[in-house]
């Protein structure tokens, strides 16, 4: 959109170039082979459905499941987390009740007492032999990621990769980015929201 505003000739130009293009076959053909596996363990319980006694509320359920083929769960709790020192003190308490897994995808990851003190928490549990999983935005991490992320991790047994490496394709390196910014334990504990590393 600035190519196109800036210099309206070429920027139409580019835009048909790269603009248009779509996930490649390859890469689309996996992640349909992965959502159709995982959708099979996610069918809406009915009995929950009908739990729901506010129509509203079933009306909005009802709109995500179709929407996205996400069931509602009950027995479950959300906590808003309204600033960063929260999310990461929550961060480091779900991280010390792990006792199978823990899988961190995030944007933007840089080197400070934040990293510091997630870091260390993971090296913990990695050494007790949880399975840890970490994948970082290569674009969004360019210049923040500390130099020996990657073999720091793998020196503690944790498997880590960048997400959408950098390319000498132009659209490949820009777009498809992963912005999403999370923390799963166990597939019990999930923060997640706007709050990078």
């Amino acid at each position: 959109i600035i190519f196109v505003l800036a210099l309206p000739a070429v920027g139409i130009v580019l835009y048909f170039i790269w603009g248009r293009q779509r996930v490649p076959r390859k890469s689309q053909k996996r992640w349909d082979e992965v959502n159709q596996r995982t959708f099979l363990k996610l069918e809406q319980n009915q009995t929950v459905l009908e739990a729901i006694s506010d129509k509203g509320i079933r009306k909005q359920v009802e709109l995500v499941y179709r929407l996205s083929d996400l069931p509602v769960w009950q027995n479950t709790r959300t906590e808003y987390l309204k600033l960063g020192e929260e999310m990461h003190q929550a961060n480091l308490a779900a991280i010390k009740t792990a006792e199978k897994f823990i899988f961190l995808e995030y944007f933007i990851v840089t080197g400070g007492k934040m990293y510091d003190e997630l870091m260390a928490a993971l090296y913990e549990k990695a050494a007790a032999g949880v399975e840890i999983r970490m994948m970082v935005d290569e674009m969004g991490s360019l210049s923040t990621l500390p130099k020996d992320f990657y073999q720091s991790c793998a020196a503690h047994q944790i498997k880590s990769i960048p997400y959408n490496p950098l390319s000498p394709s132009l659209f490949k390196f820009i777009s498809f980015r992963d912005h999403r910014k999370m923390t799963i334990v166990d597939g019990r504990v999930a923060i997640t929201g706007g709050i990078n590393i």
